[in-house]
């Protein structure tokens, strides 16, 4: 089995299942490639034959997704999730910086007093319709942490053991909580709740990749299961050769 090394990290805590899992919809969408330099609608597709979704304005960074011009226009993200179309003319290229800490040593620990910027509650518009913050509805408040698609301004740079290492939702008979969060109990909360939305950044291996697409979806995903409308798991270890039963799994 291959190992990758892979750079920094930079994701959110949450929880999930037995593990503790990462979100961004889109893993690496946290650079800014472009920034609006005069009003542009965001279009959902390269034409002006459609209504516009939103009005963009000046000094909003948007994330670009492919360098090439479709009929004059660029395909990007907005920070808080949004796909489409924009004139090219009206946006420029910004500066690509690293939001995450610069301290020497990445911290062994994470500390519940970090900062827990507020989660954004976008809604997703994939192939197969759109999709809420909270996915289907069936366990709201775990996939609402789950689907934050908002750019922190700074991380937190710890390792790998700091994220391994932390507490989670346990029965006192040493089972673990149930699988959805809407079925834990308030003691359960409590263990995590201190970490949650805390915005951190880590080196690891990656051991596998898959993504969720086929079957029957996931209720995050609002049962959606084709490719683009889906997450994908990226099982993350500390030592290359470490197996996947021991890894964290990012979203």
């Amino acid at each position: 089995m291959n190992f990758i090394k892979i750079g920094r990290i930079k994701v959110w805590l949450i929880a999930v299942s037995l593990l503790f899992a990462f979100l961004t919809r889109v893993l690496a969408q946290s650079t800014a490639n472009v920034e609006v330099i005069h009003n542009v609608n965001l279009r959902s597709d390269p034409s002006t034959t459609n209504d516009p979704i939103v009005l963009l304005h000046p000094s909003a960074k948007l994330i670009l997704l492919s360098s090439e011009r479709v009929g004059g226009y660029y395909h990007i993200r907005t920070q808080d999730g949004k796909e489409g179309w924009v004139w090219a003319r009206n946006v420029s290229p910004v500066e690509t910086t690293s939001t995450a800490s610069t301290a020497a040593e990445p911290s062994s620990t994470i500390s519940p007093v970090w900062a827990k910027p507020e989660a954004s509650e976008s809604t997703f518009q994939g192939l197969e319709g759109p999709c809420p913050f909270n996915g289907n509805g069936s366990d709201p408040d775990q996939f609402a942490l789950k689907n934050r698609s908002d750019t922190p301004s700074s991380y937190n740079v710890v390792t790998w053991s700091a994220i391994n290492d932390l507490p989670f939702p346990g029965r006192t008979d040493g089972r673990y909580a149930k699988p959805h969060r809407k079925d834990w109990k308030q003691s359960e909360l409590n263990v995590i709740r201190p970490f949650e939305g805390i915005p951190v950044t880590v080196i690891g291996y990656v051991v596998a990749i898959k993504p969720q697409s086929g079957g029957s979806g996931e209720g995050t995903n609002c049962n959606f299961n084709q490719t683009g409308d889906v997450d994908t798991h990226i099982a993350l270890v500390g030592e290359a050769g470490d197996p996947e039963k021991n890894s964290i799994v990012i979203e």
